[in-house]
């Protein structure tokens, strides 16, 4: 029944502060605090409850939008200046040495636009991507525009399968803890291919000419 007062909780919520509930949740997951509800389901009860007249699609999608790109901003500026120093300092535990950190920095140079784009897209792995952007010195002029986009197709997909499916959000919603199992077995699969990708690509920026860090 936990789900249950979750659900009531969220309603409680938007119908008191509105919009602004969307907002918070989405700001708060993009710089690391965990949440009971995934902002996906978030924003497809908001889609929902713009279906149903309560809330201006409009006005979600701006508040969804501003907030994500302040949330995934902050990441990527605390991990490119704080971040980095720490992993360079102590990465080495990790095998995260300073040598490749610049190969993979050389890397995204090059990759980075789509990389950063489809990871900012992708559930459960778009604070990921802020992180390891930041870590890797992605330039403000790539992260700004990319992420925008990202975040407006992401916000909109969510916001659009909500209005669509209406009623049926209630059923993810309330019953988030039924599919928890399954979300947990997609994110460890998710973590088993990333580090399988990360493979793949040291191996392709070790052939790669050395370039300094900047």
């Amino acid at each position: 029944m936990e789900s249950l007062t979750v659900l009531a909780d969220i309603q409680r919520a938007v119908a008191q502060y509105g919009v602004l509930v969307v907002g918070l949740s989405i700001l708060a997951a993009e710089v690391g605090i965990p949440l009971p509800l995934p902002n996906e389901l978030m924003l497809a009860w908001a889609g929902y409850l713009a279906r149903q007249g309560e809330v201006d699609v409009w006005r979600v999608l701006l508040v969804a939008v501003a907030a994500d790109q302040a949330g995934s901003l902050l990441f990527y500026t605390l991990l490119r200046t704080g971040g980095r120093a720490l992993v360079e300092r102590y990465g080495s535990w990790l095998f995260l040495t300073r040598a490749r950190l610049c190969r993979a920095e050389a890397w995204m140079a090059q990759a980075g636009p789509v990389a950063y784009f489809v990871g900012r897209s992708v559930p459960f792995l778009r604070i990921y991507a802020s992180g390891a952007a930041g870590l890797l010195r992605l330039a403000y002029g790539i992260v700004l525009p990319v992420g925008l986009l990202a975040s407006l197709v992401w916000t909109a997909s969510f916001l659009g399968l909500g209005m669509a499916v209406g009623e049926q959000t209630k059923v993810w919603v309330s019953g988030w803890h039924l599919h928890t199992g399954i979300v947990t077995v997609i994110v460890l699969a998710g973590i088993g291919l990333s580090l399988a990708l990360a493979h793949l690509l040291r191996t392709k920026v070790r052939r790669q000419a050395h370039h300094g860090c900047r």
